[in-house]
């Protein structure tokens, strides 16, 4: 939109294009930010999964250890050591679960400095 007055029109262009750029940096930073924290949560998330059937395969070997080992006396503590697995696993849940929202908490607040500085 042209007026009779030039300086204006490219004083209000320029400060279009400034806050293009700005807002397009922004979105690029918290982008890029945002990538990290999926990427190391589905990291941790898949650490959790490999842990937990790696837990019920030692589980397992241990029924099996005990059954060739006792042959008939400890036969029947070979079944109770699936047992186990009603302990082990909430117990490896709990403690998961509290490092993910640790971890989770440490993101949220980066992402916040992050948009904290743009905001000034």
């Amino acid at each position: 939109m042209a007026t009779r007055f030039p300086l204006y029109d490219h004083f209000w262009r320029r400060i279009r294009r400034r806050l293009r750029r700005l807002c397009a940096a922004l979105l690029a930073r918290l982008s890029s930010a945002c990538d990290a924290r999926i990427e190391r949560i589905e990291t941790f998330d898949t650490r959790v999964d490999i842990q937990e059937s790696a837990l019920n395969v030692g589980i397992a070997l241990l029924s099996i250890l005990i059954a060739f080992i006792g042959r008939g006396r400890f036969a029947f503590l070979s079944g109770i050591t699936y047992m186990l697995n009603g302990i082990l696993s909430p117990l490896h849940g709990t403690l998961m679960g509290k490092r993910r929202r640790k971890l989770e908490e440490q993101f949220d607040a980066k992402l916040r400095a992050t948009a904290i500085d743009y905001q000034r």
